[in-house]
């Protein structure tokens, strides 16, 4: 079976640093990024914008630079998620407490070493290195 969904990799400049939204998940209790699955005649960009509003409640611009991460859920689901890279203004995340114990702002070095899995530290890495050079 396959699955696909939409997610971000947000920042901000905040304090003449760059911080990132990274969220801790109820379900499998890991920190990741904001994500969801794409819905009926809903694109990879509405996707985006829905699950950040409705995860941590916050607009963002999604920026692009497209990027694909593959995985397997209990060795009968074949997961694909579709990165974008979305910039933010907020000041305050308010997450969603039904799905997420938490939503935080975090530097680069705080936040790779919040991820749980090493494939989300990686697109965060590539994600980080492709900020500085177009900032």
């Amino acid at each position: 079976m396959q699955e696909i969904s939409a997610g971000s990799v947000i920042y901000r400049k905040h304090n003449h640093e760059i911080e990132y939204v990274i969220i801790h998940q109820i379900n499998g209790n890991h920190f990741g990024f904001p994500k969801g699955h794409i819905e009926f005649d809903e694109s990879i960009e509405e996707t985006i914008k829905r699950e950040c509003l409705e995860e941590v409640g916050i607009d963002v611009d999604i920026l692009g630079y497209p990027m694909e991460n593959h995985y397997q859920i209990n060795n009968s689901i074949n997961k694909k998620v579709i990165y974008m890279l979305s910039e933010t203004q907020a000041i305050n995340l308010t997450f969603q407490k039904e799905e997420l114990y938490d939503a935080l702002f975090l530097t680069y070095e705080e936040a790779i070493k919040k991820l749980t899995y090493q494939r989300d530290q990686e697109v965060l890495t590539y994600y980080h290195q492709l900020i500085k050079e177009i900032i």
